[in-house]
């Protein structure tokens, strides 16, 4: 990914400061800009943005992040951590770092990194093109990208319900958020529809509820295509096919995903 321009990183830090989601006009505002002036940032840089087009404001679209800088899940794992070493695309900090509310139980003798100057996280934030981000949006940035309330994750309890009441993802079936013919199942658990209670809170938690269904799906699908792959995303969200009746119609059907006919759009 190129590196981010000035006017980039001023966008991306007004939206991390804002659980990573903002509404055209508050972030015209806030940036003292032109709605075309932000459209052209998001436009320009769509490994970083998205937009999200706004179903009760007409106009007033939703801008998203979708970068990622995710930590290596693998790296404080006993009893040998991350095999990978310099293959791994993830950073090595000790997760006391990055996730909320967490302490570190050894905090002057922690055998994990707890400084992105190591020479493998230097390595990530340069492959990833972030070098040039300062250092506050780039704390910003990792920290959202490990805080459920402020990234965009589905909840992997696939195939089967999650049943834990506070879980704060979204409750989506994962491979119909990969694409709508990878579900085999023809009772799926794990539930198709966005329109379930638990995920109609979820959305205005998050400030997504007068958001395009379509447009919501696909936001999540960038977002853990991102984590998985680091750097490298297949679904730019202006890429998507356009909104159609049907897809919408399964979005919005009852949570079990009982549909006569299949979805003809692939995500």
């Amino acid at each position: 990914m190129p590196l981010l321009d000035v006017n980039a990183i001023a966008l991306l830090h007004t939206l991390l400061t804002t659980n990573s989601l903002s509404r055209l006009s508050t972030l015209c505002a806030s940036l003292q800009a032109p709605i075309e002036h932000i459209l052209s940032i998001v436009a320009a840089h769509p490994f970083v943005f998205a937009r999200l087009r706004a179903i009760d404001t007409p106009g007033d679209d939703r801008i998203a992040v979708v970068l990622d800088l995710t930590n290596c899940t693998f790296y404080a794992r006993p009893p040998n951590g991350c095999t990978k070493d310099n293959a791994c695309p993830y950073l090595h900090l000790c997760p006391s770092v990055v996730l909320p509310n967490r302490r570190c139980q050894r905090p002057h003798d922690c055998p994990l990194s707890h400084s992105l100057d190591t020479e493998h996280n230097r390595r990530v934030i340069i492959e990833r093109g972030l070098e040039n981000l300062p250092q506050k949006t780039l704390i910003m940035l990792i920290l959202a990208s490990a805080d459920p309330s402020k990234t965009f994750a589905v909840c992997h309890h696939k195939p089967k319900p999650c049943r834990e009441p506070n879980c704060d993802d979204l409750h989506l079936c994962y491979f119909y958020m990969c694409s709508p013919h990878l579900c085999k199942y023809g009772d799926c658990k794990a539930g198709h529809s966005l329109a379930t209670q638990r995920n109609i809170d979820y959305l205005e938690r998050r400030g997504l509820a007068h958001v395009e269904p379509l447009d919501i799906v696909a936001l999540f699908r960038i977002v853990d295509e991102n984590k998985k792959h680091s750097h490298i995303y297949r679904y730019p969200l202006e890429q998507q096919h356009p909104a159609q009746p049907m897809m919408i119609m399964t979005l919005m059907m009852d949570e079990h995903g009982q549909h006569q006919q299949q979805p003809m759009i692939m995500f």
